[in-house]
């Protein structure tokens, strides 16, 4: 019989890199945006804290999922992106959201006016399907 090699679960894996209280936040709004700054994050979603931002940042850098770009202009300012690897996430974040919403529908909760934003296409033609 063949040993048991322990490693990482392909579950365990996938929510380490989109896991935690905002990255799915985050990524919808780059997705939603196209492309966003550091400050447009903070306005939007006021409860993070900028050291939880820049540490998610941080992180989604190194799995891959957003690529961060100095804009060189008269401010000089930081834009994320999504990379290819993070937007095809955004399908699989989508489907997380509407079983959530459905369910929270069924069950007669209440759900942030914000939730609506990033995911109404009548918003924005290119982010919010």
């Amino acid at each position: 019989m063949a040993k048991t090699v322990k490693g990482d679960f392909p579950y365990g894996h996938f929510f380490k890199m989109v896991g935690g209280k905002w990255k799915p936040y985050i990524l919808i709004a780059i997705n939603y945006e196209g492309h966003i700054r550091f400050n447009e994050i903070v306005r939007t979603w006021e409860d993070i804290s900028s050291k939880m931002l820049y540490t998610h940042l941080k992180e989604l850098i190194a799995d891959g999922l957003i690529s961060r770009h100095e804009i060189p202009d008269s401010r000089q300012h930081t834009e994320y992106t999504l990379t290819e690897k993070g937007k095809a996430v955004i399908p699989i974040l989508k489907s997380i959201y509407k079983f959530a919403m459905d369910d929270m529908i069924e069950k007669d909760m209440q759900i942030d006016s914000r939730a609506f934003d990033f995911y109404n296409p009548a918003n924005k033609a290119s982010g919010g399907d």
